[in-house]
C-alpha cells in the first residue's frame, strides 16, 4: 500500500495541509532570547541581556540565574527571590524583547534531514515540508514526535495524508524531534532478552521460535513463558502472547505463531511486564534501526 504514495503526491499533500494545526502554548524563555529586566526599586540594576547557551543570565549582586524553560513571570520570580537577600521586597519584571526562532529537528526518510526554524503554531506537516518532503520507503504508519523531556507521540502520516485525519497533524514546539523511519518491507524485529537483538529479513516462513533462534537464542533471565508479538501500527498495536517454554517442553510446534513482515518479537525479562516501557523500546529500535544493520 505504501508503494502507491509517490513522492510528488506526498509533497503536494504536505503543502495543502500546512495550516491545519492547533495553536501552541505560551512561549517559554530559551537560550539566545534577549530579555529586558526591570528592577523597579533600583532602576540602575535594570538591563537588557541575552540568555546564555546554558539557559542563564547574569545580574548584579546575585550573579547567574537560570531562566530558560520558564515563562516571563516565573523568571521574574526567580530573580526577585535571589535579590531579596540584598533588596527589601524587590519588584521585578521580565519581558522577551527578541525571541530566538523556535527550532525543530526533522530526521529519517525526508529529503533534507536537519534543524529548521519554525513559527509558533507550526505542525508536523510543516516541519516535514521544511525538510523537503518525504522520500520513498518512508514508513507513514510509524512516524514519531519526540517532545522535550523524551515524551513520545506516534504520528500516523498515512492516516493524515491518505484519509485526511487532521488530528494526526499535531502542533510542534521548540526542541521537538520529528522522525520518519524507513519502511521495513519484509523484515521483523527480535528484541529484549535475546543474545543478538536486531532486524532480521524474512526470507521464508518464520515462527516465533525460529526468530528467537536467529537472534542467537534467549539470554539470561529471559521470560520464555510470556514472549510478546507486537503487530500492526505502533499507535494502536495488536499484542499477542505465546508461551515458548511450554511449546519447547511439550514439543507442540503447532502452537508456535508464524510471523508477518513488520512484526516485533519481544522476549521480556523475568518479572512483571511494563507494557508502556516495552512499547517505547520497540519505538526507539524501529526509529534508529539503521544503527543495527
Amino acid at each position: 500500500m505504501y508503494a502507491l504514495f509517490k513522492q510528488a503526491f506526498l509533497f503536494t499533500s504536505v503543502l495543502l495541509l500546512l495550516m491545519s494545526g492547533q495553536a501552541s502554548a505560551a512561549r517559554l524563555i530559551a537560550s539566545e532570547d534577549q530579555l529586558e529586566i526591570t528592577v523597579w526599586s533600583d532602576r540602575e540594576m535594570s538591563r537588557t541581556t541575552t540568555v546564555s547557551a546554558d539557559g542563564k543570565i547574569v545580574m548584579p549582586l546575585i550573579g547567574s540565574v537560570k531562566v530558560a524553560g520558564v515563562d516571563e513571570d516565573e523568571a521574574a520570580g526567580c530573580i526577585a527571590r535571589a535579590l531579596a537577600r540584598y533588596i527589601i521586597d524587590p519588584k521585578i519584571s521580565v519581558s522577551i524583547v527578541r525571541a530566538r526562532q523556535d527550532r525543530v529537528f526533522v530526521l529519517g526518510r525526508v529529503r533534507n534531514p536537519g534543524v529548521y526554524d519554525i513559527r509558533q503554531g507550526s505542525t508536523v506537516l510543516e516541519g516535514i515540508s521544511q525538510a523537503g518532503g518525504l522520500l520513498d520507503k518512508a514508513d507513514l504508519g510509524r512516524g514519531t514526535l519526540i517532545r522535550v523531556g523524551n515524551k513520545y507521540e506516534p504520528v500516523n502520516l498515512r492516516a493524515l495524508l491518505a484519509d485526511g485525519q487532521m488530528k494526526e497533524n499535531v502542533h510542534i514546539n521548540d526542541g521537538d524531534v520529528i522522525i520518519v523511519p524507513e519502511r521495513a518491507d519484509n523484515s521483523i524485529y527480535v528484541l529484549g532478552r535475546v543474545n543478538n537483538p536486531g532486524l532480521y529479513q524474512l526470507e521464508d516462513s518464520v515462527t516465533v521460535m525460529g526468530a528467537i533462534a536467529r537472534s542467537g537464542g534467549s539470554a539470561d533471565r529471559a521470560n520464555l513463558k510470556r514472549v510478546i508479538i507486537i503487530r500492526g501500527d505502533l499507535a494502536r498495536p495488536e499484542r499477542l502472547e505465546i508461551n515458548v517454554q511450554d511449546i519447547i517442553q511439550r514439543g507442540d510446534k503447532n502452537k508456535d505463531i508464524t510471523l508477518k513482515a513488520g512484526d516485533t518479537v519481544y522476549v521480556p525479562e523475568v518479572g512483571s511486564i511494563d507494557w508502556d516501557k516495552m512499547l517505547q523500546r520497540v519505538w526507539l529500535f524501529s526509529l534508529f534501526r539503521d544503527m543495527w544493520k
